[in-house]
């Protein structure tokens, strides 16, 4: 069975359609192309445990893997910057990345300016029970799912904190 995610923004009123070419999202780069969204970057304590939790819950699949990132200038220069990652996705186009930092203490609380980032799921109550069996909780204790009219578009979601703090929105188009 093939996963198909897509990662989505309620808040700017704008959806992600998964198709072969990836995110058809409209904005455009400085010179009129389309610009196309490739990751979302995300600190994370450890890989593994992030790997299997967005396995588990989301079917998401890691894409690469690696322990140092290597800059080359422009000079010919290179630069190792001992920082571990990786890339996960499904069908979608757009990967969740990923970059362990296992020094958390200087991380936001609440996250700015981006405020969480969303994907699109066939059934939201499966994926949130299958979430918090994972170790995440409810970004709004006591308030499990929500429908929610923005606009021409109504989505059934919640929100969730996930296992490194990231605010995660599981949703599903109604309309």
């Amino acid at each position: 069975m093939r996963t198909t995610f897509q990662v989505v923004s309620l808040s700017l009123l704008f959806v992600g359609a998964a198709s072969a070419g990836g995110v058809g999202l409209a904005w455009r780069s400085a010179d009129g192309e389309p610009a196309t969204p490739a990751d979302i970057g995300i600190y994370v304590e450890n890989l593994d445990r992030s790997a299997a939790f967005y396995s588990e819950v989301f079917h998401l699949r890691v894409q690469s893997r690696w322990d140092h990132l290597t800059n080359f200038a422009e000079d010919g220069a290179e630069q190792r910057i001992d920082l571990a990652g990786m890339y996960m996705g499904g069908d979608g186009g757009l990967s969740l990345e990923f970059i362990e930092r296992a020094d958390v203490s200087s991380r936001q609380v609440v996250q700015q300016p981006i405020n969480h980032f969303a994907l699109a799921v066939e059934d939201v109550d499966a994926t949130l029970a299958r979430a918090l069996a994972a170790g995440a909780t409810l970004a709004f204790p006591g308030q499990r799912l929500f429908t929610t009219q923005a606009g021409p578009m109504r989505v059934i979601h919640t929100q969730i904190i996930g296992l490194d703090g990231e605010r995660i929105q599981i949703l599903k188009r109604i309309d």
